[in-house]
């Protein structure tokens, strides 16, 4: 066991490795030499007797681009203790907070929580596909649902905006970056909403699309074996939300977001297929809404990595 100590300010940067000094004999090419002198499956760790561990220090002179400062400021509370040389590390807290021990760790697994998505506080009619269907015939009604549902993420926004957080200057700066995003989302949502009030053709889209898609859902079930008589079919908020999003961008040609990659991010089997399915569904229909004749052109392209999955998701 080798242990090297270091100086770092105040405190001390320790490292400690398991070296083989053992010697390969004759032709060390063969497997069955090298396993007499190796050393597989091993388990290196320390404990603390004296002091406590710190945090590990970050680079000094390092420079963060813009997503890694982002990154570093959401992930604030989850501290890394150790690095691994070849190898991941891994430590055990008491209750505390407090390092116990430090692991080499070849196999690294953490336990990921379910990502849900609800949330008893956003508007349920906003989510009803049945009840979107009549954006056409109720406009007013489900327009301030919408609205609505805008309007509780524009108020979070606002809230989270406001908390008070320790830290540098750079630390506000990364903070005013990402608020201004979550903003500029909302004005992109509002001004789908505003879209739906003053657009007739993009209106009569969108109320078809939620309807193609509703009977697209139930189908599903029907395939599956359930009874879809007393069944409610609703987006997720954020499917909804991507929808509204979206919605100025794929039927305005001048839109200023015209340029924009929106990216949906989530867990495989949330939803991401069914929601830009929607999108695609109310552009199509706009399209055709729109020019009677040519219809648009080609109005999507995609694209998956693997073939299996191009297939499978057309």
């Amino acid at each position: 066991v080798s242990v090297r100590w270091r100086h770092h300010n105040k405190n001390w940067l320790v490292t400690v490795a398991l070296v083989n000094r053992r010697q390969a004999g004759g032709n060390v090419h063969y497997s069955e030499e090298l396993a007499k002198v190796s050393i597989f499956q091993t388990h290196l760790a320390c404990a603390p007797i004296q002091g406590r561990i710190l945090p590990y220090p970050r680079l000094e002179g390092i420079r963060l681009t813009s997503e890694e400062e982002e990154l570093d400021l959401q992930y604030r509370d989850r501290k890394v203790f150790a690095i691994g040389h070849g190898v991941a590390a891994d430590w055990t807290l008491d209750e505390h907070g407090e390092v116990k021990e430090l692991a080499a760790c070849f196999l690294p697994a953490v336990e990921v929580p379910l990502v849900t998505t609800n949330n008893p506080d956003l508007p349920e009619r906003a989510m009803d596909l049945s009840f979107l269907a009549e954006c056409d015939n109720r406009p007013e009604e489900v327009i301030g649902e919408l609205e609505a549902f805008v309007g509780r993420y524009a108020a979070w926004v606002e809230a989270e905006s406001k908390v008070p957080r320790d830290g540098s200057a750079a630390t506000q700066a990364v903070i005013i970056r990402i608020t201004e995003r979550q903003q500029h989302a909302v004005d992109r949502m509002r001004r789908g909403c505003r879209l739906l009030r003053t657009d007739q053709k993009t209106s009569h889209a969108f109320s078809m699309g939620q309807e193609a898609m509703r009977q697209q859902m139930e189908h599903v079930r029907l395939v599956q074996g359930h009874k879809t008589d007393k069944m409610t079919f609703k987006w997720r908020p954020f499917q909804l939300a991507f929808l509204l999003l979206a919605l100025e961008s794929v039927v305005d040609p001048d839109s200023g977001e015209r340029d924009l990659e929106d990216l949906l991010w989530f867990p495989t089997g949330g939803g991401k297929t069914e929601a830009y399915l929607a999108l695609i569904a109310v552009l199509v229909l706009y399209r055709r809404l729109r020019w009677t004749g040519s219809r648009g052109g080609t109005a999507v392209i995609m694209r998956y990595t693997l073939r299996l999955l191009t297939a499978q998701q057309f």
